[in-house]
């Protein structure tokens, strides 16, 4: 029974440790990531964020809409577009005043959110919304 009891207690370790090496939830990444996204508006970009969770089907839905939105503007110096995982982030998700996921906001070049979206976003409507904040 002894030996049972050390062999829980060590694999409880040993998982905890993966775990928080694994994930990067951690509150400075949270703050880098905030930090990023305020850099870049600071900088005069507009700011697209898609926040969202791994759980989430209409999240896991929208992702490949989301790289290709990232890869078409991956050139352009005016826009920064970040997807943010909520359960990874959650003091972002309390920033951004996330009820539910997915969840899109668009921030101008002065921080100010000019768009907010709660739902599927199809990628031509993503980018639709970019060109229109860029013009």
């Amino acid at each position: 029974m002894k030996k049972l009891i050390i062999s829980f207690v060590v694999l409880s370790v040993v998982a905890f440790i993966i775990v928080t090496a694994v994930m990067p939830n951690t509150p400075a990444a949270s703050k880098k990531l905030a930090a990023e996204i305020k850099t870049a508006s600071a900088d005069g970009k507009n700011v697209f964020i898609q926040l969202s969770s791994t759980g989430c089907v209409t999240c896991r839905k929208m992702k490949p809409e989301l790289e290709k939105l990232m890869a078409d503007f991956a050139n352009n110096q005016n826009i920064f577009i970040v997807n943010v995982d909520v359960d990874a982030h959650p003091s972002i998700a309390t920033q951004f005043a996330v009820n539910a996921v997915p969840t899109q906001v668009l921030l101008s070049t002065g921080s100010e959110e000019i768009y907010r979206n709660t739902g599927y976003l199809s990628f031509d409507s993503m980018k639709s919304l970019l060109n229109e904040a860029l013009n």
